[in-house]
C-alpha cells in the first residue's frame, strides 16, 4: 500500500534519523545507507559517497533492489551522488552512482541526489536514465541562478533554510516554483522540521496550511510507484 503524505502533517524529506516519533503531525523520511539495517519508518535507501570507497558488490546491489521491489516502506533509492571534496576519486563516484541509477532506471523508482560542485557530471549522467520518474537535490544550499537551471532541467530541490541563510539561498528558495519544493532537515541538531515550514512560510509570503498541503502533493508525485 503506498505511504499516506496527509497535508496536515509536516514532512521532513530527508533525514538520518527519526527524532520526531511522539510527533503526530510530523512524518520523517528516513535516508537510510545499505546495511545500516531496517527501519520502522518510511525509508529511502542507497549508497552515500562519502561512505562508498569502491564500486558496490552484487550483495549490496542486490539488498537495495530487493528493497525497492518488496518492502513498501522503501519509497526511493538514494541517497547517492557525487561530492568533489568528499568521498573517493570522482571517476570511483560515477561508477557507483551509475550502478545505483541502473537499479532505479529497471524499476522505475524516484531518486534522492546529494550533490556537492560535480552539477556537470550530474546532468550528464541523468541524460542516460530516462526511465526514472523523478529527481530530487536534497540539502540545496547555493544560488538561485543554479537553482532555476536545475528546476528547468526536471530536478525538485529539497531545502531547509534558516535565518542565517546566506542570501543567494533565501532569494533562491523563494523563486523555486511550489510544485519542485522539499523540505528537510537533513538530521541538522540545530533545525527541526516544523521550524523550517514555518520560516519557510514567512520567508515566502504563504499560509503555512499552503505550504503543508504543497509539500504533500509534491511528496505523492514524486514517491508514486
Amino acid at each position: 500500500m503506498p505511504p499516506s503524505f496527509s497535508p496536515d502533517l509536516f514532512i521532513d524529506f530527508h533525514t538520518h534519523r527519526a527524532r520526531c516519533e511522539q510527533q503526530a503531525d510530523v512524518l520523517e523520511i528516513i535516508s537510510s545507507h545499505w546495511g545500516d539495517g531496517k527501519t520502522s519508518e518510511l525509508y529511502t535507501l542507497g549508497s552515500h559517497p562519502w561512505l562508498t570507497p569502491e564500486p558496490l558488490a552484487e550483495a549490496p546491489l542486490k539488498a537495495i533492489e530487493d528493497a525497492l521491489l518488496h518492502d513498501p516502506r522503501c519509497i526511493a533509492l538514494g541517497e547517492c551522488g557525487l561530492d568533489k571534496f568528499k568521498g573517493p576519486a570522482m571517476n570511483v563516484q560515477i561508477a557507483v552512482l551509475e550502478q545505483l541509477l541502473d537499479i532505479a532506471d529497471r524499476l522505475e523508482r524516484s531518486v534522492v541526489i546529494h550533490c556537492v560542485r560535480a552539477y556537470d557530471p550530474l546532468l550528464k549522467i541523468k541524460k542516460n536514465f530516462s526511465r526514472v520518474p523523478h529527481w530530487a537535490i536534497h540539502g540545496y544550499a547555493r544560488h538561485d541562478v543554479l537553482a532555476q537551471s536545475l528546476v528547468e532541467q526536471g530536478f525538485y530541490l529539497s531545502v531547509a533554510p534558516e535565518s542565517t541563510s546566506h542570501a543567494g539561498l533565501l532569494e533562491a528558495v523563494r523563486r523555486i516554483p511550489a510544485d519542485r519544493l522539499f523540505l528537510e532537515t537533513d538530521s541538522a541538531p540545530a533545525q527541526d522540521i516544523v521550524s523550517v515550514y514555518n520560516f519557510t512560510a514567512e520567508l515566502c509570503g504563504i499560509d503555512l496550511e499552503y505550504l503543508k498541503a504543497i509539500i504533500s502533493e509534491n511528496c505523492k508525485t514524486f514517491f508514486q510507484k
